[in-house]
């Protein structure tokens, strides 16, 4: 994924997902995202280049 600088969105609501990838990949970063926690921590560990990871607290 080039040199962007690489988020994860852990978020349960798709519109979330929807809206943070939109604005996020218009400002120029490279996005991943996920709707469970346990698919978020994989993803986190696969890819060990994530700069921040944006997670919806009240996720059930």
């Amino acid at each position: 994924m080039d040199n962007k600088k690489l988020i994860l969105i852990i978020d349960d609501e798709p519109y979330n997902i929807f809206a943070l990838k939109l604005v996020l990949k218009s400002k120029g970063y490279a996005v991943l995202s996920s709707a469970s926690l346990a698919e978020g921590l994989e993803i986190l560990h696969q890819h060990k280049n994530i700069n921040i990871v944006l997670m919806d607290m009240m996720m059930p």
